[in-house]
């Protein structure tokens, strides 16, 4: 996984952690959604679907700018330069596949 990603070995742990905790934050943002939803009481500002998805969308990229920032903060220069021409290369085009 290292070599795919172009990460020193010794980092990859790094890379691992922060790449669950950003997925964990996630699906805390999801299950917290979920339950807004369901638990909004009557005198609770009524969102429209459109609102709500648009409101979890931009909590969800701030989450992964933030792991992004943490990466970028945890890795060495070579390392950090790899992992990010990864994201910006192979990882961003198989987004756009699916």
């Amino acid at each position: 996984m290292a070599t795919l990603l172009g990460v020193n070995v010794g980092e990859l742990p790094v890379v691992v952690a922060n790449t669950q905790k950003v997925i964990q934050a996630q699906a805390n943002l999801a299950a917290a959604s979920s339950a807004s939803a369901i638990s909004a009481g009557p005198q609770a500002v009524q969102l429209t679907m459109s609102q709500r998805v648009s409101q979890h969308e931009l909590l969800r990229a701030r989450i992964t700018v933030e792991g992004v920032r943490t990466l970028n903060q945890s890795l060495s220069p070579a390392s950090w330069t790899a992992i990010h021409a990864f994201i910006l290369g192979p990882f961003k085009s198989q987004l756009s596949i699916h």
